[in-house]
Parts: structure tokens; sequence; C-alpha cells
């Protein structure tokens, strides 16, 4: 599976303490903080609410806004942290992702502690209602929580706006979301998953989904069969997909989505980061739901 920031749905986030963080949750800080983020998608909501003066370092894949790519440090890995390139930076406060090792962190976790280090460990979502707890922790948790308001409810306005203006599809209207070419996919159970229920299409990933994960790996065969409506690519920049790769597959043209060229490439990080631009994600739904009706 190509690096992604979806992995698995758990509990939005957790905040580890190592000690008293002053004025946590305080919309006035009362001491600068020194944020290193090893995650993506909390990056670009530290950037949207305002906390960017206290990032003092991002790991390698943090590219979005483009402004964090000047705190960008290719040795400080999301995956398998090095402590030691982390406390280069002398942060109060690490966030760390929730595919941080095979240990699931604990070991960068113990040692940030040791160190007396404040730790938030960010689970991905498995909805948009996660997705916006999210928002607003990080938010409260940098002393800018009117600003991470106030990004929720211009999301929650601007995702109901799109789905009110979008025309209500066929109800037996499927879709596959492809996260890499190896036929990883997403259900309906997860933050990406929730967005296209928003607009009442059905997700063919729900029945592979035997471990529960909500990110299974699917076959062509099973892929074939289920033969979508709307096949939806966010492995355009990883691994270079899109309509003319996908009907070069051995049995793809059958699909029907693939006949009727509704083979849609979506930005790999939009997609798989539950941040503000997932408006934007929503955005490229609707377009597709809209375009679809007006060819019938």
């Amino acid at each position: 599976m190509a690096y992604s920031t979806v992995l698995r749905p758990t509990p939005v986030s957790v905040l580890l303490l190592a000690g008293p963080l002053t004025g946590c949750g305080d919309d006035k800080p009362s001491e600068h903080m020194r944020i290193v983020s090893l995650s993506p998608t909390a990056t670009e909501i530290l950037y949207a609410v305002g906390a960017d003066d206290d990032v003092v370092a991002v790991d390698g894949l943090s590219d979005y806004p483009p402004q964090a790519r000047r705190k960008s440090v290719d040795k400080i890995h999301a995956i398998n942290p090095d402590i030691g390139e982390i406390m280069r930076y002398r942060p109060s406060l690490v966030i760390l992702a929730d595919y941080t090792g095979s240990d699931g962190g604990k070991g960068i976790i113990s040692e940030l502690h040791d160190r007396k280090v404040n730790v938030d460990l960010e689970r991905t979502p498995s909805d948009l209602t996660g997705a916006y707890a999210s928002i607003e922790k990080l938010g409260k948790l940098t002393h800018h929580k009117p600003q991470a308001q106030k990004i929720v409810q211009h999301m929650q306005r601007k995702i109901g706006t799109l789905v009110k203006s979008t025309p209500v599809p066929p109800k037996d209207t499927r879709y596959y979301h492809e996260i890499d070419n190896s036929y990883y996919s997403a259900t309906s159970h997860t933050f990406i998953g929730s967005v296209y229920a928003e607009f009442g299409i059905q997700d063919i990933a729900d029945p592979y989904d035997v471990e529960g994960t909500g990110y299974p790996k699917l076959t062509p065969s099973q892929i074939i069969s289920a033969d979508p409506d709307l096949v939806f690519l966010a492995d355009t920049k990883c691994c270079g997909q899109n309509l003319k790769t996908v009907r070069e597959r051995p049995g793809w043209k059958s699909i029907k989505a693939v006949r009727n060229g509704r083979v849609i490439e979506v930005d790999d990080d939009v997609s798989s980061r539950w941040g503000p631009r997932l408006v934007d994600f929503a955005e490229t739904i609707s377009k597709t739901l809209r375009k679809g009706h007006s060819s019938r």
C-alpha cells in the first residue's frame, strides 16, 4: 500500500502529557509553544487555524500549505521517527500520527516523555464528525479554538450546500475509491467514505472489509464483478493512475465506469487528509454527480 495518511479508523486523538502544558486549551497562550508535526494532516490544520508561528519543524511529507515546506525536514519521518532528529528542534509538543511505527508509537512516545515533551497522538477519524473534532481539538490545544471552530463551521456549511445543490443520484449508484494501484480502497466506515455517503452513493468495498480496518485490499476480479458506476482514483500522484492506465488493466474495459469514461482523478492528498481541504474533495464528488445527471 502506498504511503498515505489514512490507514485505519480509530478514535480521533489522544493527548499524552509529559508534564503541565501551560495554557493548554486557552485562546491566549501563556507561553510560546514549539511544535513538531509528524502528521501531514495535522500540519495542514495547524496552518489553517493560525498556529504556524509555533511550528518549528514538520515531517518530510508535510507539503501543504506551500509555506509549510520551508519547515519540512526530510530526516524527520512520520513512520519510525528518530528521537534525535526531533529533539534538535527543542519541541514542547510533538504531534504524531497513528501509523508511527509497528508498535503504534509507544516507543517514541515513551522517549519523548522521558525528555519532558508533550505528545499529541492523532488518530485517523472514521467519519466527518471525527474530522471536525480533530480540527477543533488541535485548535484548542494550540490556543486557536475560535479559528478552529470557524473552519469547522465553514466546512459544515460548504459541504451541506454542495450536497443540497447536487441532484440525488439513482439509489443503486456505486463507486470504487482507489487509494493505490495495488487496489487498497476505503469503505463507507471511514472519513473518506463518509464524504461519499453524504451524496447517497454506495461503496463497493464494504463487503470486502473482513478485518474491519476500513481500508481493505480488493482484487481486480472483485472490482470488475462489482461493476461500479464511478471510479475515483486517489493514486494519481503516488502511482500515476488515470483513465488511460485503468483502461489498460486486464478486464477493466468491461466495468461500467470505464466504458462510460466515468473515471475521476482525485488529488491523493486532498482525499487522504481530514483537514479543511475535505471541502475540495466534496466539490469533486458534487461536480462528478452533476455532470452525470446532465448527461442522462
